[in-house]
């Protein structure tokens, strides 16, 4: 390998750097994330922002959003910050039959595409805010997975 093809890794490998906002309490309902989005890019935030839609319910150990390049940003609360060498994305699976949730899984971004939701989304790309959300569907949202859930705590897998 030469010089020039360990620098094009090195500086893929930079790029892909971020931070994770991970849940660290055993249920957690996420945000509208758009406030937060127009913070970070006022202050000048140039990368991407990727977190799960309002209304979502995660559960411990999931991602809940993703800034990269990684910057010193507060999480929400019931999150820790978590730096890492890759995005993460939760993909939500239901049993068999369709009427419950099963398991979140966990898997980097860059991995093979398996079943289920994606629950990260885009909120900001290369500094630009290009997510907006309807309160009212938010509530719809939270409301189906509540369905989904019930009062119980669905299992978080990471591969």
């Amino acid at each position: 390998m030469s010089l020039v093809d360990d620098a094009r890794m090195a500086l893929a490998a930079a790029r892909g750097m971020g931070v994770e906002w991970v849940v660290d309490v055993e249920r957690f309902l996420a945000p509208d994330p758009v406030a937060r989005a127009r913070e970070l890019v006022r202050a000048g935030f140039g990368g991407d922002f990727y977190a799960a839609a309002p209304g979502t319910i995660l559960f411990r150990g999931a991602p809940a959003a993703w800034l990269a390049p990684g910057v010193e940003a507060a999480p929400w609360e019931g999150c820790v910050a978590a730096p890492g060498p890759g995005m993460r994305q939760v993909y939500r699976q239901l049993n068999e039959s369709g009427d419950a949730v099963a398991r979140d899984l966990v898997r980097r971004m860059d991995d093979t595409l398996p079943a289920g939701r994606p629950l990260l989304v885009p909120v900001v790309e290369e500094g630009k805010l290009v997510a907006a959300f309807d309160a009212g569907e938010a509530e719809r949202w939270m409301r189906a997975q509540e369905r989904l859930v019930g009062d119980g705590v669905v299992r978080v897998e990471v591969e």
